[in-house]
Parts: structure tokens; sequence; C-alpha cells
């Protein structure tokens, strides 16, 4: 007879399941299992035996209802194929599951996958966001992420702040932009550093790590927009790649090229929300 192969679903736990499945298989095609469940039968006919004697009543039931869970929970093995919806590296199969624990867990992964593909089917959440890509609130933790991202080339840093106290905030006293203008900015990198949106008069002490010289605040932004794609492309990126991604494969390369396709969509999902409400 054929052995009956349950599709268990999973999000990232494809290997602790396998790993419970299979200690579950290897105890209960045990010796000591096999004496555990003897032990309890015998256990159950005494009972039986000692109100037959006691209360002068035959009470079956407690035997017939052991008898009855163990032969069809525990006694019929069955396969258990796991889907790992985040990591297919981890799809296995175990054999010789028992059904009492194979069914509950094919029908309570089915019924939750159905249900999550539904919900993201119906509110239309982006591909590189969806739970049974990246598992839970991915695109949450992206952004959070990205807001707890800091410089850390002191220099940059320095530089950075003397050109937004000395720049900036002179550009929008004198109307260059506004805070608006920074707030809702699609772009901010380039509103910012944008040489023809910068003084060419005023300017600011910018440190070269050898001394300081005075840049003019478009010769600032001039150097300073190079200096921030460089830390942002070279050291942040790999570094959130790695966090987010680190779990799904340790090819730097296929890390950053799925945050460089998972970021833009989740920007404008999560920004055009906020912007919608």
């Amino acid at each position: 007879m054929a052995v009956r192969t349950f599709d268990v679903y999973t999000y990232g736990g494809g290997d602790l399941l396998w790993e419970v499945f299979n200690a579950a298989a290897a105890y209960m095609g045990g010796g000591d299992y096999l004496t555990l469940i003897r032990l309890f039968g015998v256990l159950a006919l005494f009972w039986v035996v000692v109100e037959l004697g006691v209360r002068k009543t035959l009470n079956w039931h407690w035997f017939a209802m052991f008898a009855l869970l163990y032969l069809v929970f525990f006694v019929p093995k069955t396969n258990v194929r796991i889907h790992d919806r985040l990591h297919p590296a981890s799809n296995r199969v175990v054999a010789n599951v028992p059904f009492g624990m194979a069914a509950p867990a094919w029908l309570f992964s089915f019924l939750g996958t159905e249900i999550t593909q539904a919900l993201e089917a119906l509110f239309s959440v982006p591909g590189d966001l969806r739970y049974d890509k990246h598992g839970m609130v991915f695109g949450s933790r992206m952004l959070a992420e990205l807001r707890e991202a800091r410089f850390e080339d002191p220099l940059l840093r320095r530089n950075l702040f003397e050109y937004m106290r000395q720049c900036v905030f002179w550009n929008v006293a004198y109307g260059f932009y506004s805070y608006r203008d920074l707030y809702y900015s699609q772009d901010l990198l380039n509103l910012v550093f944008s040489t023809t949106r910068n003084s060419g008069i005023r300017g600011m002490f910018y440190d070269t790590g050898n001394g300081r010289a005075f840049k003019t605040c478009a010769q600032a932004a001039a150097a300073l927009r190079p200096a921030i794609q460089k830390e942002v492309r070279d050291r942040l990126i790999p570094e959130w790649a790695a966090r987010l991604f680190g779990h799904e494969t340790n090819d730097p390369l296929a890390q950053k090229a799925m945050l460089l396709s998972a970021l833009p969509a989740g920007f404008a999902f999560f920004t055009g929300a906020a912007q919608g409400a």
C-alpha cells in the first residue's frame, strides 16, 4: 500500500520542522516508545479490571479509547514533504511520521498559507514585500534599517554637519528652497546638494583630512555628493543587504541585488501609503 504524503508549508522554519519531524519519527520508531505504549496499554487494561472488581461494572471505554487513538493516530506512518516558501533549499521529505502528527501539521499550514496568499492578493502588496517571499513585515523591517543608518566616516559626518549648518539653513532662509520642499522632496539628494541651488559666495570650512579649506556652498555640495554616494554604495548597502538577506544567501552580490530590487517597491509602497493617508 502506498504511503500517504502530507505537504507542510512554512515561511522560514523549514530546518526546524525537519528536525522536529525527524525527531518524532526516530523516537516513535524506537524501542523505548513501543515500551511506553505497552505500559500505558497495560495500565488501561488494569484500570478496567480494577473497576470490574470494585464497582462490578465493565467500564471498557478507557481501554477502547486508548486503543482507538493509538491505532488511528500513531500506528499509520506517513511522509511529510516540507515546503519552505522563504528558503527553498530547506525543502525536504521526512519519512515514517505518525499520521496524528502529520495530518494536523498539513491542515493548519495549508489553511495558513491559503489565508496569507488571499489577504496579500486582496490588499495588493508589492511582490518584494509579500510575506511568502521574505517573511513577516519585511517592508517595515527594511525601512527600519534605513532609519537607523548612520555615516561612520568621521570626515564625512563633520563636513555634512557643517554643510547643513552653514549652507542648508541659509538656503532655506534666503528662499533657495523651503522646509516644505525638504519634507516632501522625492529626490532629497539632488535638492540639497544641487550646485545651482547653492550660493557661489557663502561657504564653509571643509575638512580635507589634512586641514580645513574654505569652499563655497556650491563647491562643498559638489564634493559632498560623491562622498555620500560612495559611503552608501560601499558600506551601507552591503551592510543592509547582509542584515536583511543574510539568512537567504551568503553571496554578497546576490544580497545586494535582492535589496536593490526590494528597496524601490518598499519605499514607494510605504511612502505612497503615508502620503495618501
